[in-house]
């Protein structure tokens, strides 16, 4: 019963977060799951739902999303995996997250304060963003801060800035979902807990997608640095803790 209570409760607020950002779904889950369910149920679990919650967001906001700023973002990914996965080898990996949380927390905090004007990027700094999004990916597993904060520093609408990240998240949850099924870590034992947050993981969504709704341009980017801080500030913990 506390295992059910625990996934619920967890799904849910990751839905609201992710349906209110375009991200932040795991940051929110996996701590979280982590301490119901053993790491190799839980990681393929919150895959599976970090995938629904990305479809789900997707056609809602299809009409927005630009199919040739994600298709360059998804190419320049590739090469980029294997440098990463080379850097795992020459380089620790807690001193590679350590970078990456110091670079999230300079962001945000930078944006947040002196709040720089949004300026447009070209196609380099796009395939630039996948590239080292395909870097993080290969040495960290986790392959969003350089999407996220591309988006970030767009002159965009929040429509466009969060269905390219909902686009990219997508099309790369399918390989992550896709390896977990063939690895077997899809046990029938995650899909039965699958079925059970689902209703969960629709309410937040559908909260958090409605309050993503009254929110004007510069709400939204605020909350999507403030939610880069803590992302930034839990990598930084992590990595100097673990």
């Amino acid at each position: 019963m506390h295992d059910i209570l625990a996934l619920c409760a967890s799904i849910f607020l990751g839905g609201l977060v992710q349906g209110l950002t375009g991200f932040g779904s795991v940051l929110v889950t996996l701590p979280l799951l982590s301490l119901a369910f053993e790491l190799r149920t839980a990681i393929p679990l919150i895959a599976l739902f970090a995938q629904c919650i990305n479809l789900w967001l997707l056609v809602e906001l299809r009409r927005h999303l630009s199919a040739a700023r994600l298709g360059l973002l998804l190419l320049a990914t590739v090469p980029g995996i294997p440098v990463g996965v080379w850097a795992l080898k020459v380089f620790p990996e807690w001193v590679l997250s350590l970078l990456v949380g110091v670079m999230l927390l300079a962001f945000s905090l930078h944006s947040l304060l002196a709040r720089p004007r949004p300026r447009t990027l070209g196609r380099g700094w796009t395939a630039l963003a996948g590239f080292l999004a395909g870097i993080l990916g290969g040495s960290t597993g986790a392959n969003g801060p350089p999407i996220i904060v591309y988006a970030a520093m767009q002159p965009w609408t929040k429509d466009e800035a969060k269905s390219l990240m909902t686009g990219y998240f997508f099309f790369a949850g399918l390989a992550v979902i896709s390896l977990h099924a063939l690895s077997g870590l899809t046990t029938l034992l995650v899909l039965r807990y699958f079925v059970t947050g689902l209703p969960a993981l629709a309410a937040g969504v559908f909260l958090g997608s409605s309050l993503y709704r009254r929110l004007g341009g510069t709400g939204y980017r605020t909350a999507v640095l403030l939610l880069l801080l803590v992302l930034g500030g839990f990598t930084v913990l992590r990595a100097v803790v673990l």
